[in-house]
């Protein structure tokens, strides 16, 4: 049996998938494993993963050429089941994958073209997006799923991470990943404010002597960096990285704070405890999963929040209020119950 998994999404969304991809290898040890995404990061998450038996990047449906040889390529595959993350279902992309690319089976939960799906799940926005993927899977397997794994792996990067802490003088498990950046095409209004990610980082160590702070920053927030100038001792800024070290490096920490952005998945899918600040986006279903992820917003909601996906959203014309005014005591408060790790 030949499988595909299909996640045109961001970073996060791919992440919250792998459960799926543990989930099949589990019931179907010898079959093999496609994975479709779009874009070079999605690709680099899971490039050395011996659960994946290729990765292929899907082009953008603007480039018609690319994209019909893409399809009647992958028809060459003899893939049996196509598996779509949730919420994605633009017909073009199920017609395509049915007609053009031959899967007979297409598995997901998508309202648009309902008759192009054989197993088609329900859309229950109170469930989390992991378990609601591992349900719908579970529709076609017949099969309870276990508890949700995430099978990122970090072996490719570990070493040029673990080199890059002992230069900045960061020991693995003694240091707080703070990832305040989004990047401008996802609209720079997810950022953590300056002032209040620095304020937040020097209160942490006040009150952990034992941990440093590590500021990372994507190459989509390259622009952010010079706001972080003249750190205080025991912090520093690690960028240029790759993803693959990226990755690593973050599962080497003691904990992680970010912005709404694919990082804090990352995190949460090592189990490190991860705090998300959440202003204009909405996390009841995609915040980082599990237990030691948390969710931390303005005590009081704004009336206008949550701004995604509405014209507000990149034209506040309140400051970012739901930013700039979080509980930021809070959030130092949780990191006091974080243990140092040896790794």
């Amino acid at each position: 049996m030949h499988l595909a998994i299909i996640q045109t999404w961001g970073l996060g969304d791919l992440v919250m998938t792998t459960p799926v991809i543990a989930e099949y290898r589990r019931l179907y040890p010898d079959s093999r494993l496609t994975i479709i995404v779009q874009g070079r990061a999605q690709a680099a998450l899971l490039d050395g993963s011996p659960m994946v038996d290729q990765i292929i990047e899907m082009p953008p449906r603007e480039n018609w050429p690319a994209y019909l040889r893409f399809f009647f390529a992958l028809r060459r595959q003899r893939i049996d089941v196509a598996f779509l993350g949730t919420r994605i279902d633009p017909s073009w992309l199920l017609w395509s994958l049915k007609v053009l690319a031959g899967i007979p089976i297409l598995i997901g939960d998508g309202e648009k073209s309902p008759h192009l799906y054989s197993i088609r799940g329900r859309i229950d926005p109170s469930i989390h997006r992991v378990d609601r993927m591992l349900e719908t899977f579970a529709l076609w397997s017949g099969q309870t799923p276990t508890v949700a794994s995430f099978p990122l792996p970090r072996a490719k990067g570990l070493q040029e991470a673990r080199s890059r802490l002992a230069e900045a003088g960061l020991g693995p498990g003694r240091f707080v990943v703070i990832h305040p950046g989004s990047s401008v095409t996802a609209g720079t209004d997810k950022r953590i404010p300056v002032d209040v990610a620095r304020r937040i980082a020097q209160s942490v160590l006040e009150r952990r002597p034992d941990l440093s702070v590590a500021f990372i920053f994507g190459p989509d927030e390259v622009d952010y960096i010079p706001s972080f100038a003249d750190l205080d001792n025991r912090q520093v800024i690690l960028h240029g990285l790759s993803l693959s070290v990226t990755v690593a490096l973050i599962s080497e920490g003691t904990g992680f704070i970010g912005s709404d952005s694919g990082l804090g998945h990352v995190a949460a899918a090592f189990g490190i405890p991860t705090i998300t600040v959440v202003g204009p986006t909405i996390a009841s279903e995609t915040a980082p999963y599990g237990d030691k992820a948390k969710v931390v917003r303005r005590n009081e909601p704004l009336a206008c929040q949550p701004c995604w996906g509405t014209p507000l959203y990149g034209h506040c014309p309140y400051e970012v209020r739901c930013m700039n005014e979080l509980p930021e005591a809070d959030i130092v408060e949780m990191t006091a119950t974080w243990g140092t790790r040896d790794r």
